[in-house]
């Protein structure tokens, strides 16, 4: 039950109780003046790091098979490179979005690097567009967007 504080029509404080002089205007706490004080936009930066951890965990195809890219499976995938990389003669039992699959040293390598470079690519895309937002290059999530894509494509 906020009380709000407004300056040049905009809400710009919010209390509990009424302010004289400054808070007296009640709103209820679902009001949309409220929730848009209390949920700032984000900025560009924090959209473009957003849209890089999409891409980035989205996955991938290698080979014509579904790799998912989640932070998880990166690890996971990780481990099973160090595993073939320590014993080449290791087979990996690997589970991607398709389902089971045995793979050895060679396949799990190309997995492994498919899927480093599509992060290392998503984060460099990111770079690039934090730079370009920086120098005003950029100035709205469509052009982030249309970057992405066209930084992405294969």
């Amino acid at each position: 039950m906020p009380y709000v504080q407004r300056r040049e029509g905009r809400v710009v404080g919010l209390y509990a109780n009424e302010q004289p002089g400054y808070a007296e205007e009640f709103l209820a706490e679902d009001h949309p003046e409220v929730l848009a004080f209390l949920t700032p936009p984000e900025t560009l930066d924090a959209y473009a790091a957003r849209r890089r951890w999409e891409i980035e965990t989205g996955g991938l195809v290698v080979g014509g098979a579904a790799i998912r890219t989640d932070r998880e499976s990166q690890a996971l995938i990780n481990g099973a490179l160090s595993l073939v990389q320590t014993d080449p003669t290791a087979t990996i039992e690997f589970k991607g979005a398709a389902g089971w699959s045995t793979l050895d040293a060679a396949q799990m390598t190309a997995i492994a690097l498919a899927v480093g470079r599509h992060v290392q690519k998503a984060f460099s895309a990111e770079r690039t567009i934090s730079e370009a937002i920086a120098s005003q290059e950029i100035t709205t999530v469509e052009e982030i967007d249309d970057t992405f894509a066209a930084l992405m494509a294969p």
